[in-house]
């Protein structure tokens, strides 16, 4: 099998594009534990099945694998 590893270190900086949808109204930071809530309603109506488990461990610091 094919190694599956991604080197995050080579991956170049987005400046441009965040700035974009900034100046669009599109804003991206790290989900906090306040915004569990909506993220799990988020999910629900994006996705034909309900993965509002997977969101909640996604939140945990031990998620289950």
């Amino acid at each position: 099998m094919a190694d599956m590893l991604v080197k995050l270190y080579n991956i170049p900086h987005s400046h441009d594009i965040e700035e974009n949808l900034f100046k669009s109204g599109i804003r991206i930071k790290k989900a906090l534990a306040p915004d569990r809530s909506r993220i799990i309603a988020f999910s629900r109506t994006c996705a034909k099945d309900d993965y509002s488990d997977e969101v909640k461990d996604a939140f945990s610091n031990n998620p289950t694998f």
